[in-house]
């Protein structure tokens, strides 16, 4: 993901679809909130490692929330995410301990990347 794809590729992409992790322009409004608070705080917008860490800081956040504030229950309440809304795209947690995500949908309209799935 480049925000200069758009704008380089002419007439090349036209059509073009691709999958980035992160997408920092995205109209959802809590992806747009950690943009905003992340280039506010750090002076530059937030990178796909920046929205992983937040993800991954907030997962942990939800389960002390729910009281679970022994090691074993963290990692039990974490493994069974499913369908969390992250900023790195909606966040599920697989039996193997992985998190699967489903990445942000992007294509070009009018030399401008777009996000297809908000």
């Amino acid at each position: 993901y480049d925000e200069d794809l758009g704008r380089l590729s002419r007439d090349n992409l036209k059509d073009a679809m691709f999958v980035a992790h992160f997408y920092p322009d995205s109209p959802v409004p809590y992806v747009h909130d950690f943009d905003t608070h992340y280039t506010e705080t750090f002076g530059r917008a937030p990178g796909v490692f920046a929205a992983q860490a937040y993800d991954a800081a907030n997962l942990v956040l939800v389960q002390l929330a729910k009281g679970r504030e022994r090691r074993d229950g963290v990692r039990r309440g974490v493994l069974a995410t499913q369908g969390y809304p992250g900023v790195s795209g909606v966040i599920s947690m697989g039996p193997d301990g992985n998190a699967h995500k489903r990445p942000y949908l992007l294509g070009i309209e009018r030399g401008r990347i777009v996000q297809y799935d908000d």
